[in-house]
């Protein structure tokens, strides 16, 4: 878990900010939860089963999947139920700043943590909307990944 997340004051003020407030109260404290829960990353996709947003928000699972779709169909967040994952597309941008030098330490975070969810969903978003910015490998040059039941290939 990260020890904070940034929270610009355009939040409120901003583009998404003013659409965020025109959805709804729940909507604007589901994405302020989204960008600073306990199981946020500074890259913007994790793992998020309902039960986690319908605890720390107070609300039943019904109201956490409502929330989370009409942020979705807002643009703030994607969120696929099959896996419980959400994707903010912004939050890197935000969180790490864009675009990084080569030399920029956080490089190796974000490829570490991006690297972390190549069986999400999100996984090529990410990559088509960071590729340039964070400088990641072409998903089609990585190599595939081994489960540790299975023996190396021969």
């Amino acid at each position: 878990m990260r020890e904070y997340g940034k929270v610009a004051p355009t939040f409120w003020t901003g583009e998404t900010g003013r659409a965020l407030r025109e959805m709804g109260r729940d909507e604007q404290l589901l994405a302020l939860f989204l960008m600073t829960g306990p199981t946020a990353n500074m890259i913007g996709i994790y793992d998020l089963p309902l039960a986690v947003v319908a605890h720390y928000l107070r609300w039943d699972a019904e109201g956490a999947s409502k929330a989370l779709r009409r942020a979705s169909e807002g643009g703030f967040c994607l969120y696929d139920t099959s896996v419980e994952q959400v994707w903010v597309p912004e939050m890197a941008a935000f969180q790490v700043g864009e675009p990084l030098k080569l030399t920029d330490n956080r490089l190796k975070f974000v490829h570490r943590e991006w690297m972390s969810y190549r069986k999400s969903p999100f996984f090529m978003n990410f990559y088509r909307r960071y590729a340039l910015a964070y400088h990641l490998p072409d998903p089609s040059e990585l190599k595939p990944i081994q489960s540790p039941f299975e023996g190396p290939s021969k």
